[in-house]
């Protein structure tokens, strides 16, 4: 058997390994506690607040967080987060975040919300220098739909800046290698400005940062809007940039180029401003017209870069300094700068040209110091000074040709400045020397002198800027006369030698002495001139003065002091020759007595006396005599007064007489006489005013009468009651001019507290109530409720009822003519506004009863049923801006009805009320007028017009412009001038507006003929050709430059229908329209024409002679008007009068201005007659000339009577108004025998003996019909009706006419002896149709006579004697 096998020794169990699973364990709760940690802070409040201190711990600075609510991953709401870092301090109020952080899966930040309230902004200086930027790539994408802040304030290394951005409103977006944003709305707002921006930018990432960019801007500078539009593109390298607009007239365009990246960023510039006014931007600042023009670009190959080149500055309306201009005209320089260092500026090539011819020329250089803590550097200029002229540059000096150099020099410690100028042209040299520095806060003027020959002013002082501002002058001067350098009548001629010193200090309050020393041997206006000054003051007390002066017989003393209770000023002024002191005064003046206590509550003890006083500004009284007594109590009183009542209880008493004042600026009135009187003591007296004014034409004088009573109270406490002032009332007010006046008819209470502030008011006036007097026994009431003002506030409210007002019969009732009850409308009124930083309240006038009536033959009431206007005024805004609506209403029967609306805002500055004229103002109007003849009211009665129209018109004006929309129409207008003999009648109107301009589109008028001429000739065009005629008007009105033009277009248009004259033609004329002037061009075509010249000229007055009514002011031209008008007369234009009808043809040129039209051309005759002597001539030779006024032509005119063997006639020069007639024929004979061929066709030998019979018949037929008619020949259509003597049918040659016995119902001795009626017809210039019917018998004969040549006529014959003529005339001297 085997043995057994061995058994072996049993395996331990292995070891399980646990760290891995510790290792796992604790990255797992690691892992975990990073998740509850991310997840405590993503979700939680606390956790959000953690994370913000913590980041901001890790960037270097601390955080306060105060009411946060939300989450990271929900949105975030902060009521406040503070966050300080090393170089930036941050405080934001409520912050709101929202992100979609689920965005971040496709690498996109995407945030919905980052808005805030308001952001605060410290930024601090930094030591590091900047590096280069090399990348604005973002490793991911960013979307941000709102980026919102309420305000914005910024402030650098602890000061705040002048500027404020809010409301701002933004989009932007980043796809990591481009950025974006989009601007919806920032608003920056600066102390005198306020703007609104919106654009977009892109911005790349990479070098060299692409960057495409535009803004708008719109805003206003106090009240002047402005309007801007900027874009940019290029590069951060190298970016062009352009910047245009305008705003309160100023006009911006600006070109350029910059790199941002590197120093100074400018490289280019090109810029154009004009049109800029200071004082429209800057309250107080002068007025000019400024116009820049920069060309700026960088020198071609320079090293470092060089920005250079011109820059000029003009002024297009430059005026001296006391017109408050700037009496400069241009400035023009070469600018010189280095823009990577900006080491240094030069200002090379310097000319400032100043009004009068004067320059400025020289050179201005300034260099970085070398201290880097020097911000200043140093500043050296020099320039040199040609022909200035001292007059240009202030009113009140002399004319002068000023020239030497003027030196400036700056640095950190000292500025100096130093001028030398002389002027060598005159008689008598002037020279000028200042040198003057500040150093360690001290200014010292260590000379300054003015010469004039061996007269001298020197002075010398020093001023220390910082407290207490002490200061120290000293003046000497030596036979020194300032009108040498002054041109002013306040200064005459002098000699003066003195000595001026002061001293003192600014602060707290200015103080210190001056001492006054003139020495023997000074005149003044050629008067002895001495005394002597000492003088102490602090604050606005005169702590001692001791004074002596005296110019002549003038003499001023003074001494004592003034400013604190108890001080005593006696003074006493003789001067009975005031015109010696200066040009602006004259008369004499005596005045002492004494001033005393405080200004506050002053004493005044004084007599005046005072005659022929003239004083500046145009003031002169014949005469003013008085006392005035006010707190001065009589000496042994004086303590007792004192301490019963103090100042309350002192005298007041005041008795003034004035005669005579006049005011040059207000010659319409002088005040014959006045006085005031007041009476008692300084806390109770009583008053009253009496004055008598008369008007400059000597009419009825207005008188003026006020009593009044109250009191001056000392005050003592805060309260209204007990502060210091005047308390009373007015018992009686009464202003009273026959037939308006003005009186009070209860007691109004007033007062007036100086010391009053806000909330209390410095003046009160209380209920009252005023009765108005007004022209024609009209009256009405007008309702004080009180009113109330002070520290640049008030209010007032009251109501007027039951103004009777009939405008059509002012001039009647100022006669002092009774107003008939019925011809008047009766108003009602009420207001209650007020101010306080802005305007506020309402203003309504309403009609109560009434009509108004329109002036004419007779007049007619308008029909009024309504009259309403109502406006009111609301703060708008903390800036005194205020709101104004208005809405009115007026309608009546003839009228129709007019209805206004309209808004505008208006703003309040230094204490008045203007339009705002940077916010919108609109007005609309529905118009809908039954007939125009009420606008009657407004041009009398001498133009009548009438018409419907009816439409709607809106004005908006914004950003100071005025645009305007809507439109009229009209139809039956109608334009009557009965003077002028114009008649526009049946008229149709269409109009519109279109932003600025007013638009005529058409006025149209048909041709009406209303009068009908005493000629046939030209009633016969009106009957065959005036139909269809019209006159067409077409025009334009533009309301910003308040200019237009106009044109007429009329076709066979009566343009003057007149019992006397009747002209109708065709033609164009244009009008061109501006302010202050009006051209008038065009040709006109006469269709048809007839002026009657009357029968004798009128009565007239030289042109240079005026007529002007009592009261009644000479004209004042107040339009320009200048007449170029082209006349081209027809076929058809006659001329009657004083004997003459003719037509005549031509052209005439009617040219002038004003009033005072002339015309120039000549005109011929075309045919016609002349009658005089009874006869009928023809109208041979004639030419009108026209060289002056249109009706008054000088004349060439020869008229004879054809037929007879001598054609005798008259000729006619001289004037239309004054012609000259004298006696022609040919062959020429003697005047005895063409007056017999003009009056009896023959010789004086020839006839019988009734010859003067016969002249006395032919001259009644010439008057036969009515006066001023046409002749009944002509209204006849013939030539001749005439009676004669002689036989029937003679042909006046010396065989008989007949050779045979007649008839038995006639005989040769019968027909020999007989008169008869000649009736007779030219048909040509050599064929005469005639009839002769005897008056006595039925002997008639017709002939016709033909002119063969001058001496051979053939004559043919019928009826009782029948035969043919054939007649040679032979002509004899004797």
């Amino acid at each position: 058997m085997s043995p057994p096998a061995a058994q072996r020794p049993p395996v331990p169990p292995r070891r399980r390994r646990r760290w891995p699973w510790v290792l796992a364990g604790g990255l797992a709760l690691a892992a975990a506690a990073l998740v509850g940690a991310a997840a405590w802070v993503a979700t939680t409040a606390p956790g959000a607040a953690w994370a913000l201190r913590t980041g901001v711990a890790l960037a270097g600075g601390t955080a306060q967080v105060d009411g946060l609510r939300g989450s990271v991953a929900g949105g975030l709401e902060i009521e406040r987060l503070e966050v300080r870092l090393p170089a930036v301090d941050a405080d934001v109020e409520g912050l709101r975040l929202a992100v979609a952080w689920r965005a971040l899966r496709g690498m996109r930040l995407h945030v919905r919300e980052l808005a805030a309230q308001r952001v605060r902004l410290g930024l601090r200086p930094s030591d590091e220098p900047d590096t280069p930027l090399a990348s604005l790539r973002l490793p991911l994408a960013v979307d941000v739909d709102k980026l919102a802040v309420g305000e914005l304030v910024i402030d650098n290394d602890g000061e705040r800046l002048p500027v404020t951005l809010a409301g701002l409103d933004m989009r932007a977006g980043s796809s990591g290698a481009e950025h974006r944003i989009l601007l919806a709305n920032l608003q920056v707002q600066a102390p005198q400005a306020v703007a609104t921006l919106r654009g977009e930018a892109r911005l790349g990432a990479d070098a060299p940062f692409s960057v495409q960019a535009s803004m708008h801007a719109v805003g206003r500078q106090q009240s002047h809007g402005f309007d801007l539009n900027a874009t940019a593109t290029g590069s951060l390298e190298q970016l062009d940039f352009s910047l245009r607009g305008d705003g309160a007239g100023v006009g911006v365009d600006a070109r350029g180029q910059a790199a941002l990246l590197a120093g100074f960023p400018l490289r280019g510039l090109n810029l154009h401003l004009k049109g800029i006014d200071p004082s429209a931007w800057v309250a107080g600042a002068p007025e000019a017209n400024l116009g820049l023009d920069a060309e700026l670009a960088i020198r071609p190959d320079s090293d470092p870069l060089i920005l250079e080149g011109p820059i000029t500055l003009r002024n297009a309306a430059a005026r001296p300094l006391d017109k408050n201009g700037v009496p400069v005209s241009a400035v023009a320089a070469q600018l010189s700068v280095p823009v990577e260092t900006f080491e240094r500026l030069d200002l090379g090539a310097l000319t400032i040209d100043l009004l009068g011819g004067g320059k400025l020329q020289g050179q201005v250089a300034w260099r970085r110091a070398d201290a880097p803590d020097d911000a200043v550097g140093n500043l050296d200029g020099r320039l040199e000074v040609r022909n200035l002229d001292a007059s240009k540059l202030h009113g009140a000096a002399l004319p002068t040709r000023m020239g030497g150099t003027v030196a400036f020099k700056a640095d950190a410690a000292v500025q100096s400045v130093q001028a030398s100028l002389a002027d060598r042209s005159r008689e008598l040299p002037l020279a000028l020397k200042l040198a003057a520095r500040v150093q360690e806060q001290v200014v010292h003027l260590t000379q300054l002198e003015l010469a004039a020959g061996e007269a001298r002013a020197q002075g010398q002082g020093q001023l220390q800027l910082d407290d207490p501002g002490r200061f120290a002058a000293e003046l000497k001067l030596d036979r020194f006369d300032p009108a040498r350098w002054v041109r002013s009548s306040v200064m005459p001629p002098a000699r003066v030698s003195a000595r001026v010193e002061l001293k003192g200090a600014l602060k707290p309050q200015p103080q210190g002495s001056a001492v006054l020393k003139i020495d023997e041997g000074s005149r003044w206006n050629g008067e002895p001139l001495d005394g002597r000054l000492d003088l102490a003051f602090a604050g606005a007390r005169i702590g001692h003065i001791d004074a002596a002066l005296g110019a002549g017989s003038n003499r001023l003393s003074a001494k004592g002091a003034f400013g604190h209770a108890g001080d005593r000023l006696v003074f006493d002024v003789q001067a009975p020759q005031l015109a010696k002191l200066s040009g602006l005064l004259g008369g004499r003046l005596a005045a002492r007595g004494t001033l005393g206590d405080t200004l506050d509550a002053p004493m005044l003890d004084m007599t005046l006396d005072a005659g022929e006083l003239a004083l500046p500004g145009g003031v002169r009284v014949a005469r003013g005599q008085g006392r005035v007594d006010l707190g001065a109590a009589k000496p042994a009183a004086t303590a007792r007064s004192r301490q019963a009542g103090g100042f309350a209880a002192a005298p007041a008493d005041i008795d003034l007489r004035l005669e005579g004042v006049s005011v040059s600026d207000a010659p319409q009135a002088t005040m014959r006489q006045g006085t005031l009187r007041l009476q008692g003591t300084m806390a109770s007296h009583e008053g009253s005013v009496e004055a008598e004014f008369v008007p400059a034409d000597q009419s009825a004088p207005a008188t003026l009468a006020v009593r009044f009573d109250g009191g001056w109270s000392e005050g003592g406490g805060k309260a209204r009651d007990a502060l210091a002032g005047w308390r009373g009332t007015i018992s009686a007010f009464d202003l009273a001019r026959p037939p308006v006046g003005l009186s009070l008819q209860a007691p109004l209470a007033l007062s007036y507290l100086p010391g009053a502030a806000a909330p209390q008011w410095q003046w009160e006036a209380g209920a009252a109530q005023v009765a108005l007097s007004l022209p024609g026994g009209q009256r009405g009431m007008l309702i004080h409720d009180g009113s109330r003002g002070g520290d640049g506030r008030w209010e007032s409210r009251g109501r007027v009822e039951g103004l009777a007002w009939a405008p059509d019969l002012t001039m009647d009732a100022l006669a002092g003519k009774t107003v008939p009850a019925d011809r008047v409308v009766v108003l009602d009124a009420d207001w209650n506004v007020r101010f306080a930083g802005a305007l506020q309240g309402d203003v309504a006038i309403r009609r109560r009863g009434g009509d108004l009536w329109v002036p004419g033959e007779p007049p007619f009431p308008l029909g009024l049923r309504t009259l309403d206007l109502n406006v009111r005024a609301v703060p708008d805004g903390n800036d005194g801006r205020s709101r104004v609506t208005l809405q009115g209403m007026v309608e009546g029967e003839r009228l129709g009805s007019v209805r206004v609306d309209g808004q505008a805002g208006v703003v309040a500055r230094g204490g008045s009320v203007a339009l705002d004229r940077d916010r919108p103002a609109q007005a609309q109007a529905q118009v809908d007028i039954c007939d125009l003849s009420w606008v009657s009211l407004f041009t009398g009665d001498a133009v009548e017009l009438g018409g419907r129209v009816a439409g709607t018109v809106q004005v908006v004006q914004q950003g100071g412009q005025w645009r305007a929309s809507g439109g009229l129409q009209g139809d039956g207008i109608r334009a009557v001038r009965l003077d002028d003999g114009i008649r526009l009648l049946d008229g149709t109107l269409k109009a519109s507006l279109r932003d600025d301009r007013i638009v005529l589109d058409s006025l149209s008028f048909p041709s009406v003929i209303r009068v009908t001429p005493r000629d046939s000739r030209v009633r016969a065009w009106i009957r065959d050709e005036s139909q269809g005629g019209k006159l067409e008007i077409t025009a334009e009105w533009r309301l910003a430059d308040a200019s237009g033009q106009a044109r007429l277009k009329a076709d066979r248009f009566p343009a003057v229908q007149r019992a006397d004259r009747f002209i109708a033609g065709s033609g164009e004329l244009t009008m061109d329209i501006a302010p202050a002037r009006m051209r008038v061009a065009g040709l006109f075509d006469v269709d048809t024409g007839w002026v009657d010249l009357g029968t004798q000229a009128p009565a007239t007055l030289s042109d240079d002679v005026y007529v002007r009514r009592s009261g009644e002011e000479r004209p004042k031209k107040t339009l320009d008007v200048a007449i170029d008008v082209g006349v081209k007369l027809g076929n058809r234009f006659y001329l009657t009068g004083f004997g003459l009808d003719t037509g005549v043809s031509g052209e005439l040129k009617v040219a002038g201005t004003g009033g005072a039209l002339s015309s120039s051309g000549t005109v011929r005759t075309r045919g016609g007659r002349f009658d005089a002597y009874g006869q009928t001539l023809t109208v041979r030779r004639g030419v009108i000339t026209f060289q002056g006024p249109l009706d008054d032509p000088l004349l060439d005119i020869v008229a004879v009577r054809v037929g007879p063997r001598v054609e005798a006639g008259v000729q006619i020069s001289g004037t239309a108004r004054r012609p000259r007639i004298a006696l022609t024929s040919s062959p020429e004979v003697s005047d005895v025998e063409k007056l017999s061929w003009l009056l009896l066709g023959r010789g004086p030998d020839e006839g019988g003996g009734s010859a003067d019979a016969t002249l006395l018949l032919s001259a009644a037929t010439s008057l036969l019909g009515p006066k001023g008619s046409e002749p009944i020949s002509r209204q006849l259509g013939l030539d001749e009706i005439g009676v004669r003597s002689g036989n029937v049918g003679s042909s006046r040659g010396l065989l008989p006419d007949r050779t045979v016995a007649g008839d038995s119902t006639s005989s040769y001795n019968a027909i020999s002896n007989s008169q008869f009626l000649v009736v007779g017809k030219r048909l040509s210039d050599r064929i005469y149709a005639s009839f002769e019917q005897a008056l006595s018998g039925r002997d008639g004969v017709v002939k016709l006579s033909y002119q063969l040549s001058r001496r051979l006529s053939v004559v043919a014959k019928g009826g009782t004697l029948n035969g043919l003529d054939l007649l040679y005339y032979v002509l004899f001297d004797d």
